[in-house]
C-alpha cells in the first residue's frame, strides 16, 4: 500500500429525482405563465401560499404582495362571513364551484366564479386549497343587459296588447 491511494466511489441513480425536478419545473412554469387566475392557500392558516401573476394583477397586486396575506383580504368585508361558511363546506366536501365577489386593491369589486379543490394530508385533514378564479364581469354585464331587454320587451308587449284591445273594442 505504500505510495498508493485508495479511491472509493459510490454511485447512485438519480434519474428519478431528475425526472421529478423536471415535472416540478413544468408545473411551476405553467402556474406562473397561465393566463387564468390561480392561487394556493394554506388550509390551516387561511393565508395565501402562492398566487400567479394573473391572479395578482386582476386584484391590483404583485404576487409577492399577496403571499402571506389572509385569503379573506380579497373578499369584501360584508361577504367574509358567508365566504368562511363556503370554505368550511369545501373543506368537508373536497371541491366546490361558487360565485363570489373579490375586491381589488383600489376598492373595485368584481364578480368571480371560484373553483376550489382541497388537498388533504394522509389522515384526511385539509392542508391546501387550490383555487381557480374566473373574472365573470363581462358575463354579469351581458346577463344584466339581457334582463333589461327582456323587461323592455314585456313592457312593449303589454303596450301592444292594450293598443290592440282599444283598437278592437
Amino acid at each position: 500500500w505504500s505510495g498508493q491511494s485508495l479511491v472509493l466511489c459510490v454511485c447512485r441513480d438519480i434519474s428519478e429525482r431528475k425526472q421529478t425536478q423536471v415535472q416540478l419545473q413544468l408545473w411551476a412554469n405553467a402556474f406562473e405563465s397561465a393566463n387564468f387566475a390561480l392561487a394556493i392557500a394554506d388550509a390551516t392558516t387561511n393565508t395565501f401560499l402562492a398566487v400567479n401573476p394573473t391572479f395578482a394583477r386582476e386584484r391590483g397586486y404583485r404576487p409577492e404582495e399577496l403571499v402571506g396575506l389572509p385569503f379573506l383580504a380579497i373578499y369584501p368585508a360584508d361577504l367574509r362571513d358567508a365566504t368562511l361558511e363556503k370554505v368550511a363546506a369545501l373543506d368537508r366536501s373536497g371541491h366546490g364551484v361558487f360565485e363570489a365577489e373579490h375586491v381589488a386593491r383600489d376598492g373595485r369589486r368584481f364578480p368571480v366564479l371560484m373553483d376550489i379543490t382541497v388537498v388533504r394530508d394522509g389522515a384526511g385533514k385539509p392542508l391546501r386549497r387550490v383555487a381557480y378564479a374566473l373574472n365573470i364581469t363581462l358575463r354579469k354585464e351581458a346577463e344584466a343587459t339581457l334582463a333589461r331587454q327582456a323587461e323592455e320587451m314585456k313592457r312593449r308587449n303589454a303596450e301592444l296588447e292594450r293598443f290592440n284591445q282599444v283598437s278592437v273594442g
